[in-house]
């Protein structure tokens, strides 16, 4: 039992890693696609 605390800690540190880079990566498509709609708006002008 002395080394559940270090799976569920490894764990967790895992889960938090796939989740921020799982919001990185929404905020960068986000942005591309922001940009992307920016330029075709320019590019209408």
């Amino acid at each position: 039992m002395n080394r559940s605390w270090v799976i569920w800690t490894v764990l967790a540190v895992c889960a938090l890693l796939i989740v921020g880079a799982m919001a990185w990566s929404t905020n960068k498509v986000l942005d591309l696609e922001r940009r992307q709609v920016e330029a075709e708006a320019a590019a209408e002008l």
